[in-house]
């Protein structure tokens, strides 16, 4: 923008000089004029500079926006394919530590195998060992029953007999003793009853007591206090 300014003369020769102060009023009513519109123009001048700055200041914010989220994208996309490359890292770690133990795990199977065919084989050999002593001693005591049978007849027939013995002693000393602790009352019954229990029997506290060491002798329910 560009403004025409004309100089008109002025009423003292001394005034025309435009590097001279001027002393008329005219002429400096005429100079303040020129001033004012020399400012003019140059704050006019600022404003479209401003202006013009103000747009690119606009133009350079909306490419900095642009690039902040094109930046922000990037970092987002970086931070996701971090995260992926690290899972893949763990994982594979994780895979190997399994793997370990997979391999140590097979290891000690097989060993456990290894002992336990070993040991069944053992037991095995063992067990036929066994197995042929007890056939062996089978026919051992087969044939010393079928050689000595008669005697073992009357061995364990003399035993029992001697266990019987021993039993109806101690049978008989315990009723001795009772006999000696409790005191006994005769009772006669005449004739025979209809139990088949009859003849003289001794009690004690109302109780019948067996003839003898015949347990046979009382009835069972006779047994009790009458």
């Amino acid at each position: 923008m560009t403004t025409a300014t004309t100089t008109k003369p002025s009423y003292y020769a001394i005034c025309e000089n435009s590097n001279l102060a001027s002393f008329c009023q005219v002429c400096v009513n005429y100079r303040v004029c020129c001033l004012i519109a020399e400012t003019d123009v140059c704050l006019v001048r600022s404003l479209i500079r401003l202006d013009d700055y103000n747009s690119d200041l606009r133009l350079l914010k909306s490419k900095r926006d642009a690039l902040y989220s094109r930046l922000a994208q990037a970092l987002v996309a970086k931070g996701k394919a971090d995260d992926q490359h690290n899972w893949r890292d763990l994982q594979n770690e994780k895979l190997a530590r399994l793997r370990g133990k997979l391999r140590l795990r097979k290891q000690q199977v097989s060993q456990g195998k290894a002992k336990i065919e070993n040991k069944s084989h053992d037991q095995k050999v063992k067990y036929e060992l066994l197995e042929s002593a007890m056939n062996l001693v089978e026919k051992i005591r087969t044939q010393q029953i079928e050689k000595y049978y008669p005697n073992l007849i009357c061995t364990q027939s003399l035993g029992l007999m001697a266990i019987t013995s021993k039993r109806l002693h101690k049978q008989s000393v315990i009723i001795k003793q009772i006999f000696k602790l409790f005191p006994q009352r005769r009772v006669h019954i005449d004739g025979e009853r209809k139990d088949g229990y009859g003849g003289p029997y001794a009690t004690i506290c109302n109780a019948r007591l067996p003839r003898g060491l015949d347990p046979h002798s009382v009835p069972p329910k006779n047994l009790a206090p009458h």
